[in-house]
Order: C-alpha cells, then structure tokens, then sequence
C-alpha cells in the first residue's frame, strides 16, 4: 500500500489553515510517511524562519493517507485546531 503525505501551514494569531497541499513523493509505508512529514515539517520551518513563525504562531500540521483514500478526495476538516 502507499501513501501520501499532506502539508497544513496553520497559524495561530489568525487561527486559520491554509489548504492541505499534497506532496509529491509516495511513501510504502505509514511508518516512512509521518517520518517524511516530521522532516518537511522541521525543513519548511526553518525555511519559514524565526520572525514569521514568532510573528504568526505558525504550526505546521501533515497527515498521511492510503493513496486510495486521498485520490477519493476524502473531507478532512483542517480549520479547527
């Protein structure tokens, strides 16, 4: 099975989400696609920088879905902390 995994660039001070934006790698495992999304998330971060992520309160949100569920276009409220 493979999997895909979503970016949510969140903030804080607004508290609204942006919309998830797929990536574009697929992963064979569950296990290998939350370690992906642990990385992209630590690197987006650091790309971001420390003013805007302080100014903001941005958090950086991912989840990982079975490609067969995500290409069904399943509704996951990302608005809402």
């Amino acid at each position: 099975m493979k999997f895909i995994l979503s970016m949510i660039i969140c903030t804080s001070v607004y508290n609204t989400c942006l919309s998830p934006h797929p990536m574009p790698d697929l992963y064979g495992s569950y296990y290998n696609c939350i370690i992906a999304g642990y990385e992209e998330s630590l690197r987006k971060a650091k790309e971001i920088g420390a003013p805007e992520i302080n100014k903001y309160g941005i958090v950086i949100k991912f989840y990982c879905l079975p490609l067969e569920q995500h290409e069904k276009k399943i509704d996951i409220k990302v608005d809402t902390w």
